[in-house]
């Protein structure tokens, strides 16, 4: 369970590092960026994705807890 809870977070970094490097690189036109190529509703869908897999490492993180102590 341990591995799946490091595996999820670092699937959510990079996820999220890959959102902010689209959004943030120093010739990134805001408008043409959100407008054409990341959408409203696509930057949403990564951020909600990115959540998750933070959700879902946390739980497999609780359970490799748990199991660790029995």
């Amino acid at each position: 369970m341990g591995w799946l809870s490091a595996a999820a977070y670092l699937a959510a970094t990079g996820v999220g590092a890959v959102y902010l490097g689209l959004i943030n690189h120093d010739r990134a036109d805001r408008t043409t960026l959100w407008t054409f190529i990341l959408p409203t509703w696509t930057a949403v869908g990564l951020l909600a994705f990115t959540i998750g897999l933070f959700v879902v490492g946390t739980v497999f993180a609780a359970f490799a807890v748990r199991r660790g102590r029995e």
